[in-house]
């Protein structure tokens, strides 16, 4: 098979920087700079008059070439940045084979698995399958849409529950996303700085006017009035007198343009530019990306942070330590093999999930899932999925019926525990389950910082209400990165405060936190 065609979003706005030259030009200081250069160098030519002229013209090189360097690296940066975090893989049936593509591969016709928690990565048509989808990236509407063989599903939209197989329809610009993208991409809104920029300007272009103005009409009063006394002859005679008046009129010019000149900051833009860019770099040593130039001064003014939990305070490795059985005792996975218990947790892990052996690669889904099926290391399936339910974050559970009519259960202990009655021992023998034997070590892995999975089944028909035998509970560790605390304490001395998102236990994220 050939290169496939990328097919992205386009770009409207390429910052070339010669285009970011140019914008630092627009800075209301560097305008009336400029002005005041194109006049020195028109007026005063006659004068000699380079060591001011050739300063103007310094200062605003300096400044325009600084801010301009300095964005154009930053935005190629975050170019590169956000095509790595765009980089979204795709599960794709192709030539009866399951594959993961990057999104900007897949091409019309193709044939998309989908399952829960997956955006949407093109305009799709279900041929397969039910979900609900979260369509508030397109519409603003929180509320989740059902969506059944023969609708349709919109790029960026996201699976909230439920499993479909679909056929690319449209993908791009041709998206409905893409048409929205490309109608919407405009410059940045203006920034604290450049506001009170302009309005210094104002302020300093209307005090030269008004004093270019009237320095330059009392020297002429002076000239034609007070030199002639008063005289109405001697005065009408000056003003008519165009030989003799021109001189006085460049040099009231002169005057008033060098007033202008002088009220004019020119050291202003090139400082401002020099400490932005200069703070711009010690940022970018810390791992933290500026765009803008005036970000830097914006970000001043940050007063709250929200901040992910998975993969940004924490490391986002997930990796099963132990498991505890319903007696409160761990094993390791080696312990765990030796039971009878561990073919009923083999059997859950491998037929209760979205994530599946792919030329020995786990594909499919999110990172808890990976690191479940990980844990067993086995792919040899011989038995038949009857009916399958996904997770999904209103139920905080997924459940899996197969042919030899037991039903597993994966999820949350707060939902699942309170369904159970039984328990396997680790010789596979159903026993009366007593809930405070373990609770306390549930609790204290917990508040530990760990995550943990619920392991249940049944041979009752499932229902919400369906009593459930414990299988055990699978602990899972995801550390907290080494340098996080640090960075905390410093936000939060400054004076910021920090709200983390999480969809974990209260315990795990109250221990975390």
């Amino acid at each position: 098979m050939g290169k496939r065609k990328i097919h992205s979003i386009t770009k409207k706005n390429n910052n070339t920087f010669i285009k970011l030259l140019l914008e630092s030009l627009s800075d209301p200081i560097i305008r009336i700079l400029i002005i005041a250069l194109l006049i020195k160098i028109v007026f005063l030519f006659q004068n000699n008059d380079w060591y001011e002229t050739i300063g103007i013209f310094i200062a605003i090189f300096i400044a325009s070439l600084v801010s301009s360097l300095s964005e154009y690296g930053s935005e190629k940066a975050f170019e590169k940045m956000e095509s790595e975090i765009h980089n979204e893989l795709v599960k794709v049936k192709r030539n009866n084979k399951l594959c993961e593509l990057d999104i900007n591969e897949i091409v019309i016709g193709d044939i998309i698995i989908l399952e829960s928690g997956d955006k949407v990565p093109a305009d799709l048509v279900i041929l397969e399958g039910n979900v609900n989808v979260d369509e508030s990236s397109l519409t603003g509407e929180t509320i989740e849409k059902e969506k059944k063989i023969g609708d349709e599903l919109y790029r960026s939209s996201s699976i909230y529950s439920g499993h479909a197989i679909a056929r690319v329809k449209e993908i791009g610009d041709k998206t409905f996303y893409g048409k929205l993208a490309v109608e919407i991409q405009e410059s940045s809104p203006v920034s604290p700085l450049k506001i009170r920029l302009i309005g210094l300007a104002k302020v300093i272009s209307i005090i030269g006017y008004i004093s270019a103005f009237l320095v330059s009409f009392s020297y002429l009063f002076k000239v034609i009035v007070l030199d002639n006394n008063f005289d109405d002859n001697s005065i009408l005679n000056m003003i008519f007198n165009y030989k003799e008046l021109m001189p006085h009129l460049i040099y009231a010019l002169t005057l008033a343009v060098t007033l202008i000149v002088v009220s004019v900051p020119e050291g202003l833009p090139m400082m401002v530019a020099l400490v932005l860019s200069s703070n711009m770099k010690r940022m970018l040593k810390k791992n933290v990306l500026v765009r803008k130039l005036v970000g830097i001064e914006t970000a001043g003014s940050l007063n709250i942070l929200f901040t992910d939990k998975t993969g940004t305070l924490t490391e986002g490795k997930f990796s099963v330590i132990n498991f505890i059985d319903g007696t409160g005792t761990s094993y390791s996975k080696e312990e765990l093999k030796n039971t009878l218990l561990y073919n009923e947790v083999r059997t859950s892990l491998l037929y209760n999930t979205e994530s599946v052996y792919s030329n020995n690669e786990i594909i499919g889904g999110n990172i808890t899932e990976k690191a479940l099926l990980s844990y067993i290391g086995s792919s040899n399936k011989n038995k038949k999925v009857l009916e399958y339910f996904p997770f999904n974050s209103e139920n905080k559970f997924s459940y899996v019926l197969l042919d030899n009519n037991i039903t597993y259960i994966k999820g949350a202990r707060e939902v699942l525990l309170n369904k159970c009655d039984y328990y396997l021992d680790p010789s596979g023998i159903k026993k009366k389950l007593n809930k405070e034997k373990f609770i306390k070590k549930i609790e204290l892995e917990e508040n530990n910082g760990n995550r943990i999975i619920c392991l249940a089944s049944t041979t009752l028909p499932f229902k919400i209400n369906t009593p459930l035998t414990l299988l055990g509970f699978v602990v899972i560790k995801d550390k907290v990165r080494p340098s996080v605390k640090e960075s905390i304490k410093e936000v939060t001395e400054a004076g910021i405060q920090v709200v983390m998102v999480t969809g974990d236990n209260k315990n795990t994220a109250s221990s975390i936190a």
